[in-house]
């Protein structure tokens, strides 16, 4: 089987606050592939150890 990774990135110091109904979109998009069993890991935050260049 193959495995994808995603990783979302935003800038440094962005205040980014999906809406309810961007969340709820993404939560039931994560749910649908949890449920046919295809979801291998919820993930992980990735923080930067260093500031990221503008």
């Amino acid at each position: 089987m193959k495995e994808f990774m995603l990783i979302f990135r935003l800038k440094a110091g962005t205040d980014f606050k999906p809406s309810p109904a961007q969340m709820r979109e993404r939560m039931n998009w994560l749910a649908s592939i949890a449920a046919q069993e295809k979801l291998v890991d919820k993930g992980k935050t990735l923080l930067p150890t260093v500031p990221l260049p503008n």
